[in-house]
């Protein structure tokens, strides 16, 4: 049963992969318009590429991380610079803006937190102990290590705990 389930696995990928190849690597070139960037209705393609790659990789019973890895891994990389510069912009603004906050959501949704129980906060707290403790010790050691004082080391280092987006202003 289980050398089944591997085999039909392998051929759902495979069939995946061979259609990301032969058809989908193919038409990505002709979304550019002549300036070699992305045309509007060209991302909405890219984009719908993307979520396809994606559920085809679920329904090969893999994860669809994989069919986006998959779709990525596709795009032309011979003379498509500003195209991938391009595209990169865009999905990442839709990842911050929409994508991000969506899984936050979901996962935040899915903590059962009356089900952890006294064993499961206890290891809540350890985990958020070395996780913090851990960020905090390599930034003050770091900085220690480049020659700063130690009271601007341990300032510096509660900030590894922060996260800034790379389009702010400071």
């Amino acid at each position: 049963m289980k050398s089944q389930h591997i085999t039909e696995l392998l051929a759902g990928l495979a069939v995946v992969v061979l259609l990301a190849r032969l058809l989908v690597r193919p038409l990505l070139p002709r979304l550019r318009t002549g300036s070699g960037t992305l045309a509007p209705a060209g991302f909405a393609c890219v984009l719908a590429g993307l979520l396809l790659s994606a559920g085809a990789m679920e329904w090969a019973s893999l994860h669809f991380i994989f069919g986006a890895f998959l779709f990525g891994a596709i795009i032309p990389r011979e003379q498509t610079t500003p195209l991938r510069a391009q595209m990169h912009e865009q999905l990442g603004n839709l990842g911050q803006t929409l994508l991000l906050p969506v899984f936050f959501l979901t996962a935040g949704l899915s903590v059962d937190l009356p089900g952890i129980g006294l064993g499961g906060l206890r290891d809540v707290g350890l985990i958020l102990l070395v996780a913090i403790g851990g960020k905090f010790a390599g930034a003050f050691l770091a900085a220690r290590g480049h020659g700063m004082p130690a009271h601007q080391s341990a300032g510096l280092a509660p900030l590894m705990n922060t996260v800034a987006s790379p389009n702010s202003s400071p």
